[in-house]
C-alpha cells in the first residue's frame, strides 16, 4: 500500500517537472522568436534636409520632430537631419526631394518662382494674419479643404505646411518716422510680392540669400531686411540691426515634404508614425514654435539695446495703399495665368477675419 502511494507521488512529481520544463522551454522559444523578429526588422534610414543652422529654432524643431517620428515607428525608422544646407542649396530643395537626393525636406516657397503661385498669397502684405499659429492653420485649411493648392504640391507627399511669424523691417541704424524715410533704403526681401510692396513705398528692394545678409549689412551693401523674427535670430541679423519697425507685414509660407516613392515604399509601422506626427499635429507645433521664437527674438533685441518701434500713424495709410496695390498686381497676374487667384485671396482674407 505504501509502495503504491509512493508511486503515485513520484508520477505526480515527474508530471509537474515536465510541465515546468515545457513552460520554460516555451518561454525560451518565444524569447528567441522575438529576438529573431527584431533582428529581421528592417530599419529604414531617411535623410532630412533644411537650410537653417542647427542652433536655429527650425534646426531644434526638426531634430525634436524627427525623433518623435522615430519613437513612434517602433524601430522601423532612423532619420538624420542635415542642417545648414549641408546637402545642397536652399534653392535646390524642391528638386532634391523630387529626384530623391533627399527623402524629406523643409523649405521656403518664395525661393521657387512659378512653382507656388497660389501659395504666394501668404506673402501678400497686411492680410490681417498676425501670428504664426493663425497663418499656419489658414494655410493648412487652404490645402486640405480646397483644391486650390493641390497641383502645386502634387510632386510630393506633403507632411505639413505652415507660416512663420509676422515680418518686421530690421534696419542697421535708420529710424523710420514717416514713409519718405524709406526712399532709396536698400532692403533685402524674399519674393515678388514683398518687392512690389516696398517699391510702392519708395524703398529699393533687393533679392539676396539670407546667408549673405549679415555681411552685406556689415559692409553697407544693405540698409536692412524685411524678414520674420526667426530668420533675424537664426542668421544673427540682430547683431547688425539696431532699429526695428514692427510692420507685421505678412506670415510667409513654408513647406515640409517628402519624396512620394520613398514614402510609399515604407513598411506600415513607419508610414503610420509619419502620418501621426505630420498633418495637423505638426501644423500646430510649428505654428507655436515660430510664434514663440518671435517673443524670444524681441527679448534678445531689447537686451542688446535694440529698439522695436510701432509703425507711425502717418505711415499706416500709405502702407494700406501699397498693400492694396500689391494685392491687385497679384490677383491680376494669377487670373492671366488662368489661376483662381481671386478665390484664393478671398478665402484667406475671410479666414483671417475670423481669427
Amino acid at each position: 500500500m505504501k509502495s503504491k502511494k509512493s508511486m503515485i507521488w513520484l508520477t505526480a512529481l515527474v508530471m509537474i517537472l515536465m510541465l515546468i520544463l515545457t513552460g520554460c522551454g516555451g518561454g525560451q522559444q518565444k524569447a528567441a522568436e522575438k529576438q529573431q523578429a527584431a533582428a529581421e526588422k528592417k530599419v529604414v534610414e531617411l535623410k532630412f534636409h533644411h537650410h537653417d543652422p542647427p542652433s536655429s529654432a527650425a534646426g531644434k524643431f526638426f531634430e525634436k520632430w524627427c525623433k518623435e517620428i522615430e519613437a513612434a515607428s517602433n524601430g522601423t525608422l532612423k532619420i538624420t537631419v542635415f542642417h545648414g544646407a549641408a546637402l545642397g542649396s536652399a534653392k535646390d530643395t524642391y528638386d532634391m526631394v523630387v529626384n530623391g537626393t533627399v527623402d524629406m525636406a523643409w523649405g521656403v516657397t518664395a525661393y521657387f518662382p512659378g512653382r507656388f503661385d497660389m501659395t504666394d498669397v501668404f506673402n501678400l502684405p497686411l492680410l490681417g494674419i498676425e501670428t504664426a499659429e493663425e497663418g499656419s492653420q489658414i494655410f493648412w485649411d487652404l490645402y486640405t479643404k480646397t483644391d486650390y493648392l493641390k497641383k502645386e504640391y502634387e510632386p510630393f507627399k506633403v507632411l505639413f505646411l505652415h507660416c512663420h511669424a509676422d515680418v518686421p523691417l530690421a534696419l542697421k541704424n535708420k529710424t523710420i518716422t514717416k514713409t519718405s524715410d524709406l526712399k532709396g533704403v536698400k532692403v533685402r526681401v524674399a519674393g515678388s510680392m514683398p518687392t512690389e510692396f516696398f517699391k510702392a513705398l519708395g524703398a529699393s528692394p533687393i533679392a539676396m540669400p539670407a546667408t549673405d545678409v549679415y555681411t552685406s549689412m556689415e559692409k553697407g551693401v544693405l540698409d536692412g531686411i524685411a524678414a520674420d523674427w526667426h530668420l533675424l535670430k537664426s542668421f544673427k541679423i540682430i547683431e547688425q540691426a539696431k532699429e526695428y519697425l514692427d510692420m507685421k507685414l505678412y506670415t510667409g509660407p513654408l513647406f515640409c515634404v517628402m519624396n512620394k516613392k520613398v514614402y510609399e515604399s515604407l513598411p506600415p509601422e513607419a508610414k503610420k508614425a509619419i502620418d501621426e506626427k505630420a498633418g495637423q499635429y505638426a501644423v500646430a507645433a510649428a505654428g507655436k514654435n515660430w510664434q514663440d521664437t518671435r517673443d524670444e527674438t524681441i527679448g534678445l533685441i531689447k537686451a542688446n539695446n535694440g529698439r522695436v518701434n510701432e509703425v507711425p500713424a502717418a505711415m499706416k495709410a500709405d502702407m494700406e495703399k501699397a498693400a492694396k496695390t500689391t494685392w491687385d498686381i497679384w490677383i491680376k497676374a494669377g487670373k492671366e495665368k488662368g489661376l483662381p487667384a481671386q478665390e484664393v485671396f478671398d478665402f484667406v482674407k475671410a479666414e483671417a477675419a475670423k481669427k
